[in-house]
């Protein structure tokens, strides 16, 4: 099983006014519990998971009133992570990219089903299934492949720290919701289940600061020093999104 992250080389500074100077930011997944170094899947729902994909495009930070962007990558980009990284919660490093510096509220993107593999690695499987998301797994030891064509912009709030220095920002999966309702198990083969286990795939997202890659978040530069190194208005991104 291929555990290893891959991504488009399409990693996009953008426009940017006022001279900001600009500074290194990776990416990175990792699929649990935000609290928890590992897995919180509860034993009790049957379920076992053993990859999930997910194709995003479009990400870039932004300010709280939408004055500041800075693009990351156009995409698409393929999250892939392996029975390895689902075990140990460990974290994937996605792509790499130069943004402005500065400090930025919101991370934001799309959740977007591709329709072409266009040369990016694991993107093959998605476009088969005409999906934005495959998840699978066993359920009560028979094994499934839960494929959804979901189409979610996403806004996850933080405080994001942009300087001199490399950064990191890890975008966390918590599947440990995503196949119950309540103290009702979701059966994933079954098609009655699929709008709620979408509705939970994107209620379970979550970004936050982690330069050392350790799956934790970072409260970097708490002085918000680096707001004054980003410009007022950068190129990149669309309209205001949504949840």
């Amino acid at each position: 099983m291929k555990k290893l992250l891959v991504l488009p080389l399409v990693a996009l500074l953008a426009a940017c006014s006022g001279g900001a100077k600009s500074s290194s930011l990776s990416l990175s997944a990792r699929a649990g519990s935000v609290a928890a170094t590992t897995t919180t899947t509860p034993p009790t729902t049957g379920v076992s998971l053993t990859r999930i994909r997910v194709a995003l495009r479009d990400l870039e930070l932004r300010s709280r009133d939408g004055s500041k962007r800075a693009e990351i990558a156009l995409g698409p980009v393929v999250i892939d992570l392996g029975a390895a990284d689902l075990t140990s919660a460990g974290v994937q490093k996605v792509l790499d990219s130069t943004v402005p510096a500065g400090t930025y509220d919101k991370i934001k993107f799309q959740i977007h089903r591709l329709q072409a593999a266009d040369n990016v690695a694991g993107a093959a499987d998605l476009v088969a299934k005409n999906a934005s998301i495959l998840v699978d797994g066993t359920f009560n030891g028979t094994a499934f492949q839960f494929a959804t064509s979901l189409e979610a912009e996403q806004e996850l709030e933080g405080k994001f720290v942009i300087d001199s220095t490399s950064q990191n920002i890890t975008l966390n999966f918590d599947p440990s919701q995503w196949f119950v309702s309540g103290t009702t198990v979701l059966d994933p083969s079954d098609a009655a289940n699929k709008l709620a286990i979408e509705a939970n795939i994107k209620s379970s997202l979550a970004a936050f600061q982690d330069d050392d890659e350790s799956g934790h978040e970072n409260h970097h530069g708490d002085d918000d020093g680096a707001d004054d190194d980003a410009g007022d208005d950068h190129g990149g991104g669309g309209g205001g999104g949504h949840h």
